[in-house]
């Protein structure tokens, strides 16, 4: 038998082995996503699986009640090559990996889900359930890079829901109108560059008004649809506050102190990326669960949208981009653990090692998520036992049951983010 059939079969010694470890999980979860670029293989050291862009990596998912995490589960080579997928084995050894008080809180599921993301071009305009705020690192940025968070003025939910259910009105016209002539990939293709404009060029609109337009009726009719739909993409962008990011830059979204109700803090409405496609590579650490779309940003072929769900989740009051800005990697302790970020849910911490030096590092009673961002790590068990690498674009749980691990810097300093789950 296998170490995995094993495991799945309840052989306690193998459990008992594995939850005293590092877990480590596959590095070649590339996910294709059309808004994705190319940075992502390389920074993790692996190959491409195609041409096409890829927008995200699923670093530790083990939560069957999130679709997307479900059907992309987080998969653990076993010393003797065999594999088994990790919601199955949190569900063999709840209590050893994630703790008595993890355990008790969310079941035999990993309530976090960090993510690798490699953004190029705009994302839809988003928002979660109250109590779900998220974490953004950002590793690599191309120079006028951005995203967009939190409100810039008061909003009214109904204008902002009726506008949006107004372009998206405007985009399913358009979309039946193209017809037969153009499909939805097509039209994205035409559509996209123009609305990522403030201003486009007249001749370029007139070209795609020819493009979808039989006579001069209909022309008028693209031309109205048309405007309704770029009015609605920069008035729902310009109503968030744009956040130009730089590498090392910590952005914590989650409701500014001032305006939580009863003390919960939560996701703001947010958008990744921009309309001008300047490329950026971040690691994202939030809870798992829904995710409300209130605004596509007119993206073909049309995607399922919650306008409503989603007016009701955010927080419509002014917010300023300061609220959201909590630091750079940089300023972090030149050797130790610096808390980044922190919630009810999880605590962030960035753990520097200079190269030649060791770390001790403790679970404390709980899984911690752990992401190397530069350098090799060796990491070693209190008994001496090696418990294997960390390096750039890698990751791997700590169970609760491990304890205590030295984490060593080899020839290079060495950069982790380790998330203590709550």
């Amino acid at each position: 038998m296998t170490l995995a059939s094993r495991l799945l079969a309840g052989d306690s010694a193998i459990l008992n082995e594995v939850c005293r470890g590092l877990i480590h999980v596959a590095n070649d979860n590339l996910i294709a996503r059309p808004w994705g670029g190319h940075q992502l293989p390389a920074f993790k050291g692996v190959s491409p699986k195609g041409d096409g862009p890829v927008g995200e990596t699923f670093e530790l998912s083990a939560y069957p009640a999130d679709a997307e995490a479900a059907a992309n589960p987080s998969k653990v080579r076993l010393a003797d090559g065999s594999i088994i997928d990790l919601p199955s084995l949190i569900e063999s050894a709840a209590e050893a990996i994630l703790g008595s008080r993890v355990k008790s809180r969310h079941g035999a599921a990993l309530p976090l889900l960090p993510k690798f993301l490699n953004v190029k071009s705009l994302l839809s305009v988003q928002a979660h359930p109250a109590g779900n705020p998220e974490c953004y690192i950002v590793l690599e940025a191309e120079a006028g890079a951005s995203l967009r968070l939190g409100f810039a003025r008061n909003v009214d939910a109904q204008d902002l829901g009726s506008r949006c259910q107004r372009g998206r009105a405007a985009q399913e016209a358009l979309l039946e109108l193209a017809g037969s002539r153009l499909d939805a990939g097509n039209l994205q293709v035409l559509v996209a560059p123009l609305l990522a404009q403030r201003e486009a060029d007249t001749a370029a609109l007139d070209a795609l008004y020819d493009r979808l337009a039989q006579d001069t009726m209909e022309r008028e009719r693209v031309r109205h649809l048309y405007r309704d739909i770029h009015q609605t993409y920069w008035h729902v962008l310009d109503s968030m506050n744009e956040i130009e990011v730089r590498p090392g830059q910590v952005i914590f979204n989650g409701t500014p102190a001032r305006l939580r109700q009863n003390g919960i803090c939560s996701a703001e409405v947010h958008a990744l990326g921009n309309p001008l496609e300047k490329e950026m590579l971040l690691l994202e650490i939030r809870k798992p669960g829904t995710t409300y779309r209130a605004w596509d940003n007119a993206r073909f072929p049309l995607r399922e949208i919650g306008i409503e769900s989603a007016m009701q989740s955010v927080n419509l009051t002014a917010t300023t981009a300061t609220d959201f800005c909590v630091g750079f990697l940089a300023d972090s302790a030149p050797h130790g653990a610096t808390a980044l970020a922190a919630c009810a849910d999880f605590v962030i911490e960035h753990l520097r090692i200079p190269a030649g030096r060791k770390l001790v590092f403790e679970t404390r009673g709980g899984p911690v998520s752990l992401q190397c961002l530069a350098g090799v790590a060796e990491c070693t068990a209190v008994s001496g036992e090696a418990l294997g690498q960390l390096q750039r674009g890698s990751s791997a749980m700590a169970p609760a049951a491990l304890g205590e691990m030295t984490i060593s810097a080899t020839a290079a300093d060495v950069d982790i983010i380790a998330t203590r789950i709550l």
